[in-house]
């Protein structure tokens, strides 16, 4: 049997090496294969997904990230990085890139990406959150509710209840 490996290091980032292998045996009169070896790759395994939870639901946005070296993972909400806290628990085990959302607000609602870097590049994948109010919302009798500008009301006397907009 026997082996040559071509490599290149052109650039800042090793390109992949090309392994060739031939055969000549008693079997296999000439047999060739050829693979690549990545010192730096990324594969993005799960995607985010789109969720649509009720305001004070906890919300987990998860992606499946596969990177060599290990990538540096970072969240974003609309373009704002997002750091982790009681409110927000970020963490990356075993390739699994999560976010926890303690309590979701409407205010919360919107795109959420995560974005992994190494020096093989950056991946990144992106989902949107829409935190809506729960609905019908509890009313005492004699009380109104608005859900905002151009949002249905509700208005409760305790004998009727009268909806619009």
């Amino acid at each position: 049997m026997e082996a040559a490996v071509v490599s290149s290091t052109a650039g800042a980032v090793a390109p992949p090496t090309l392994i060739s292998v031939s055969l000549n045996t008693r079997r296999f009169s000439h047999c060739c294969f050829s693979f690549f070896q990545y010192d730096h790759m990324f594969l993005l395994l799960q995607g985010l997904k789109n969720l649509t939870v009720t305001e004070g639901e906890s919300v987990t946005l998860e992606c499946q990230i596969s990177g060599q070296p290990a990538p540096a993972i970072m969240w974003f909400r609309e373009d704002y990085k997002i750091e982790s806290s009681i409110d927000f628990q970020i963490s990356f085990l075993s390739g699994c890139a999560r976010m926890v959302i303690r309590e979701a607000f409407a205010e919360d609602s919107g795109r959420f990406k995560c974005t992994a870097t190494n020096e093989a590049g950056t991946v990144s994948t992106s989902c949107y959150l829409l935190v809506q109010a729960p609905w019908p919302p509890a009313l005492s009798a004699g009380l109104v509710a608005s859900l905002g500008p151009g949002r249905a009301w509700v208005y409760s006397s305790g004998f009727c209840t009268y909806t619009g907009l």
